[in-house]
């Protein structure tokens, strides 16, 4: 076998990825390194600080611990909207009744609501108009069953559930209605107690947005009720409720 000189040699030392990748690697040195103890000691330090120092670099980053009541924003609650508010002396509710394209179910009696009428609104019926009222105005939207933590006085938290969802926002949209609380489900009676909400309709749905508005939720709520006035049936307020919530979505760019 002839041997023939190499021209040309490249070494190819370990970078500080492969060191990464392989700690043993600095285990391997030349000889003439070994004779030197400052060497030695420069190599030994290397190696712990290759060794550790990922470690280290992760440990002295600050932990940021999250939580739900921390990691996201605070839900945006919509405004209580008033619908439609009339009184004795408002004439042109009756006149515009038929005008609104709603169903004229009123016995009038001198321009006054007969007792069938009087009648509160049920929670079934209600959702089926705010479903019928969305869907004129082109939203779709389903039964819910969302639920949220919504904090109370004594600094715990305690459950709240929607009863719609509208689809094809641009964020999560919930809906709630809360009617006369003699009127409601047992469940929801149970979360009026626990969120101590008055007993009439309006003043409960400004209580519940109020507690909505601290729950951390990537979404928009809103809250619709019924209406306690004698001369405005409170269909056709629930009905105007959630035309005036439209709008307002609208004026917020969610649909």
């Amino acid at each position: 076998m002839k041997l023939t000189p190499v021209k040309n040699y490249i070494v190819h030392y370990p970078d500080k990825e492969q060191v990464d990748l392989n700690k043993l690697l600095l285990r391997h040195r030349p000889n003439r390194w070994k004779a030197s103890g400052a060497v030695v000691l420069l190599l030994g330090a290397l190696a712990v600080s290759q060794l550790t120092g990922c470690d280290n670099a992760a440990s002295s980053i600050p932990l940021q611990t999250t939580s739900p009541q921390t990691a996201a924003r605070k839900m945006n609650m919509a405004p209580i909207f008033e619908g439609i508010q009339n009184d004795i002396h408002d004439e042109p509710f009756i006149a515009n009744l038929s005008f609104q394209g709603l169903s004229n179910n009123i016995v009038l009696l001198g321009n006054y609501p007969g007792p069938g009428d009087l009648s509160p609104l049920t929670e079934e019926t209600a959702l089926a108009i705010i479903q019928a009222t969305l869907e004129e105005q082109g939203l779709t939207s389903m039964i819910s069953q969302k639920v949220v933590d919504v904090p109370i006085s004594d600094g715990s938290l305690t459950e709240w559930t929607f009863d719609l969802n509208i689809i094809g926002a641009q964020e999560p949209i919930y809906v709630e209605f809360l009617p006369q609380d003699n009127s409601g489900s047992t469940k929801e009676h149970e979360e009026r107690i626990a969120l101590n909400l008055p007993g009439d309709s309006k003043g409960a749905a400004i209580a519940l947005r109020e507690k909505l508005s601290e729950v951390h939720d990537e979404s928009t709520g809103v809250v619709f009720y019924a209406n306690d006035s004698f001369f405005v049936p409170p269909e056709y307020n629930l009905a105007e409720q959630v035309n005036e919530f439209v709008e307002w979505l609208k004026t917020m760019g969610l649909i």
